[in-house]
């Protein structure tokens, strides 16, 4: 989907949208880097943060499974995709980005690296954005069903946000 001048002007996040997915991986790339400040996380919670990594991984992986064919790394729903409010779309609207922030957290808790910590942060701050831009395009495509959707299920996970 190209953009118009005029609508990076009114949305700062349009200019930026190039850079979300090379930043979603480098993020993602630097959880498995080795070395670096480390501090050394008591049993319980190495034990929690594998837990959470393992939860995220199924959870991420069922979104992705759910998306099958219409999985992008973009912000633009593939032409002619349906709208998922099923599985792992009845729990999280964004289930891939939800699991991938609980593998992040719950593996820098196991590793106790703090590039880990920032590395989440990072990601965290990249999948919001993405999720703003992705719902905005969903939005387009469905009209209220997806308003409707938005009402009933939470972004990440928590309360059901409130819709725009």
């Amino acid at each position: 989907m190209t953009t118009s001048p005029d609508a990076s002007r009114r949305d700062p996040t349009e200019r930026i949208r190039p850079l979300l997915v090379p930043a979603q991986f480098a993020a993602l790339a630097v959880l498995v880097l080795p070395g670096g400040r480390r501090v050394r996380p008591p049993v319980a919670v190495r034990l929690l943060g594998a837990t959470l990594a393992v939860a995220g991984g199924v959870l991420a992986a069922s979104g992705a499974r759910a998306l099958g064919r219409d999985l992008t790394p973009f912000v633009d729903p593939r032409p002619g995709a349906a709208l998922r409010t099923t599985g792992p779309f009845a729990v999280s609207r964004h289930p891939v980005y939800t699991g991938l922030l609980a593998v992040a957290a719950g593996w820098t808790a196991v590793r106790g690296h703090l590039h880990g910590a920032a590395a989440t942060l990072i990601l965290a701050g990249v999948f919001h954005i993405k999720a703003d831009l992705e719902e905005d395009r969903l939005r387009r495509a469905f009209g209220t069903e997806y308003d409707d959707y938005a009402r009933r299920v939470p972004r990440l996970v928590g309360p059901p946000a409130r819709v725009r």
